[in-house]
């Protein structure tokens, strides 16, 4: 995936804005870069068969109002650099998108898949073993 940044136009790899213009963004180009993290996120997971999105936690099925996009496995509190990036979200639905819920799937089940990069172990690995921020 090859993005701009909603602000500057630059390249952006995977982030909806870019680093540099993060600091100097206001609150409604925020909004704006959260709604278009959360459309890019749940986009692979429509099927337009039935008209709804895949939870990637508990496996279930929902209209597009009902799901959302999830910083995950790491948090954005936790990873704030990837707060823009749609490789750090999975969608979920509003009942799994909170911490403890049953269904909800933990890091250390993503590690024993071998999902997490071999590099840094926190994001997702989608170039082989490593993320996209340890390939180059």
């Amino acid at each position: 995936m090859n993005l701009s940044c909603q602000i500057c136009g630059r390249d952006s790899g995977t982030l909806v804005v870019c680093q540099l213009c993060r600091k100097d963004m206001t609150g409604s180009q925020k909004d704006r870069a959260t709604r278009t993290w959360h459309d890019l996120v749940v986009a692979p997971a429509y099927d337009p068969r039935t008209g709804k999105y895949k939870c990637f936690h508990c496996g279930h099925w929902f209209v597009r109002e009902k799901i959302t996009g999830d910083h995950w496995p790491s948090t954005k509190a936790a990873a704030p650099r990837l707060r823009y990036d749609v490789t750090a979200g999975k969608p979920s639905c509003a009942g799994c998108n909170t911490s403890g819920n049953k269904n909800r799937k933990s890091t250390k089940e993503a590690k024993a898949s071998g999902a997490l990069c071999s590099s840094c172990h926190r994001l997702l690995a989608v170039y082989g073993d490593r993320c996209i921020h340890c390939v180059s």
